[in-house]
Parts: structure tokens; sequence; C-alpha cells
């Protein structure tokens, strides 16, 4: 499954930031990334984010993404599984 990147308050109505549902966000080498969706089919680009707080399941990302981008939200474990095997020893 795949989620959009919107904007949504968290809180407080001055702040807004792009949020992410939790199963989407796989830790890698000590770091927070989430998986981009592109073009191509099957094709998935590994970004670092730098999260702030969860509330309800969800993740306030602070940087790291744009509006409109695609993630993987169901699934990202197995991505992740695959991105370890293809990368040993975090190359």
């Amino acid at each position: 499954m795949y989620v959009s990147v919107a904007f949504g308050a968290m809180g407080t109505a001055e702040m807004t930031a792009p949020v992410v549902p939790a199963a989407a966000v796989q830790n890698i080498n000590n770091r927070q990334t989430v998986f981009v969706v592109t073009d191509k089919p099957n094709v998935f680009i590994l970004k670092p984010v730098r999260l702030g707080t969860e509330t309800g399941g969800r993740y306030v990302v602070l940087e790291g993404l744009n509006v409109g981008d695609k993630i993987v939200a169901e699934g990202s474990f197995l991505l992740r599984a695959e991105w370890l095997r293809q990368h040993p020893a975090g190359q």
C-alpha cells in the first residue's frame, strides 16, 4: 500500500508538517528511512528522514520528504529486508 505525503496539523494550528504512518518508517544503519515510489514499477528510493513526535500511529516528518512524495506504508518491512540482503554490512 502506498500513501501520498500531505500536510497535517499535529496539535497546534500554527504548525503544519508532512505526516507518515509509523509502519512506513524503517531503521536502516541507525537512520530512520522511508521508501519512496518512483515512476518505474517495483523501483523504490530509500530516503532518510528526520522525524518529530509520534501521535496516533503517525510521525511528523521534519526533513527528508516533499509534499506529493508517494511512500510505501504497508510492505516497507519487506523492502527493508530486501535492501539489507542486497547491501550486506550497510554498504
